[in-house]
């Protein structure tokens, strides 16, 4: 467990995947929304350190290190496939794991490719997307898909119906305001802790 001077703690732990020991840190209620933090490269959870425990608070946080990066195992090349659709597999097992049916993800740099994948696999699942200096390859499949998966209204910050239901004039939607005062809170307090990084004693990403 590490220190968190501003709210509760936050804890290392370590899962098996596939057959590879996955570690991931931890922090905040069980009950909290869950948001997923993956992270760039070369690095690892460590980058999330300080951002970590001051989610904590309103949200249960979880920020795995890939294999071979951070304090994962490092499997072989001829026992595992490094790819970007494997790594996906990682990330969604650790979430089976660990029982989490809807997350928002952050993802940046290396880690939107991982991230995009989960959108693709789970849109209904999601609650939000942070997308932060990170690539959508246009040469990859389905990157259509991916593009109609950030336009969701589920998973856009601004723009907030939640369901809409077919009438007789074509389409309803219903807002839920609950739902996008959530997710503009997460946005709102990620932006302003990220403003605060040309502070290097408030710095939570390096």
């Amino acid at each position: 467990m590490e220190s968190a001077s501003r709210t509760g703690p936050v804890y290392y732990r370590t899962a098996a995947v596939g057959g590879v020991n996955v570690f991931y840190r931890e922090a905040g209620p069980d009950s909290g929304p869950v948001v997923l933090l993956l992270h760039g490269f070369p690095s690892s959870s460590r980058m999330f350190r300080d951002l970590i425990p001051r989610l904590s608070d309103a949200y249960r946080v979880i920020a795995p290190d890939y294999p071979a990066f951070g304090h994962s195992a490092v499997p072989g090349r001829s026992a595992f496939g490094y790819t970007f659709d494997h790594l996906a597999d990682v990330v969604d097992g650790l979430l089976e794991q660990l029982g989490i049916g809807t997350f928002a993800i952050y993802v940046m740099d290396f880690g939107a490719a991982v991230g995009f994948r989960l959108a693709l696999r789970h849109p209904e699942r999601l609650t939000a997307i942070i997308v932060q200096n990170a690539p959508l390859h246009i040469w990859e499949p389905h990157v259509q898909v991916v593009t109609n998966v950030l336009q969701r209204p589920q998973v856009s910050f601004h723009s907030a119906p939640s369901s809409c239901a077919p009438d007789e004039g074509g389409s309803a939607c219903s807002v839920d305001l609950n739902a996008q005062r959530r997710r503009r809170k997460l946005m709102s307090r990620i932006l302003h802790l990220d403003r605060e990084a040309g502070d290097p004693s408030r710095s939570w990403c390096a």
